[in-house]
């Protein structure tokens, strides 16, 4: 019977600490308003990607938030999701799905041994036992340039060689070809 109350204890306590895995997006007309330095295309809209979790000794995954796709369980145990090369990616992968540009990209660490007790702001100290661990990148969704294309009259001049052009280009090459001691 203790066994199964430490055991149901021990299960409640992981849904507390279990870690979560988020990717929030916000779009808005003022967006497309907008003009940012440095950005060649219009910004389209603003994405959080954001992964915790908690580790034993800060090295060893207790519960992280699950970062693949189509997860049925919102939590992984003893598997480090809590990578910036994963909310990188996931960045990265949803802007491409959309066809933007990222700019403006941040990437945020937080790492911290203090716990809190669930429903309360009392911290509790645990140094280097459980600690809790997020990465946190955001970016900004910016239109693709479109490519300029040259009109037709200038296109169709660069095809068109100048006549004097032409015939200095074959004196240069008859001059190449005399031997050396030829008079140039």
């Amino acid at each position: 019977m203790k066994t199964q109350l430490a055991l149901a204890a021990l299960v409640t306590g992981l849904f507390f600490c279990a870690g979560c895995f988020s990717m929030a997006t916000a779009s808005s007309e003022s967006f497309s308003k907008a003009k940012r330095q440095g950005v060649s295309g219009a910004p389209r809209e603003h994405v959080v990607v954001s992964n915790y979790g908690w580790f034993l000794f800060n090295t060893i995954p207790l519960v992280c938030g699950n970062a693949r796709e189509g997860a049925r369980i919102p939590f992984v145990v003893f598997r480090d999701d809590v990578t910036s090369d994963i909310v990188h990616d996931k960045l990265t992968s949803y802007a491409a799905a959309k066809g933007a540009d990222l700019a403006d990209i941040n990437l945020f660490f937080t790492e911290n041994v203090l716990f809190e007790i669930p429903g309360t702001s009392i911290p509790i100290p645990m140094p280097y036992v459980l600690c809790y661990r997020e990465r946190l990148i955001s970016g900004l969704l910016v239109d693709r340039p479109k490519a300029k294309s040259a009109p037709k009259a200038e296109s169709q001049a660069r095809r068109k060689v100048d006549p004097s052009v032409k015939r200095r280009h074959e004196l240069q090459k008859l001059l190449e070809e005399i031997p050396d001691g030829g008079v140039k």
